[in-house]
């Protein structure tokens, strides 16, 4: 996904309520569930991460499926003359199955 061009944090408060970033599809094969695994060293036969905030694993991402992952703005607060706390709603979409694998809320600062 390219980054937008001459981005700024101030420019975000003319994109609440609207989409920020969408991937292309990604396919979910073996090898990217392995590396998945790989990171926590989790090496049973299902690998399960958890972090950020209000993050939920609604369902799962089939092996051989593609997930898109999606990011619109839901808020931009002023924290201070030179900072701002930005809302995100975060999606990872499974490709032709209507459903959400993700679902949450990322903050950033900045």
């Amino acid at each position: 996904m390219p980054a937008p061009q001459r981005y700024s944090t101030r420019m975000l408060r003319d994109l609440v309520g609207h989409a920020f970033a969408v991937s292309a599809p990604i396919p979910v094969d073996e090898e990217r569930i392995n590396a998945l695994a790989d990171v926590p060293r989790d090496q049973q036969w299902i690998a399960i991460t958890y972090g950020l905030d209000n993050i939920r694993f609604i369902g799962p991402a089939p092996a051989g499926k593609r997930v898109i992952a999606g990011c619109n703005v839901t808020e931009i607060e002023e924290q201070g003359p030179n900072e701002r706390l930005s809302r995100f709603a975060a999606t990872l979409n499974v490709e032709g199955l209507g459903k959400s694998a993700l679902v949450g809320g990322v903050l950033a600062m900045g």
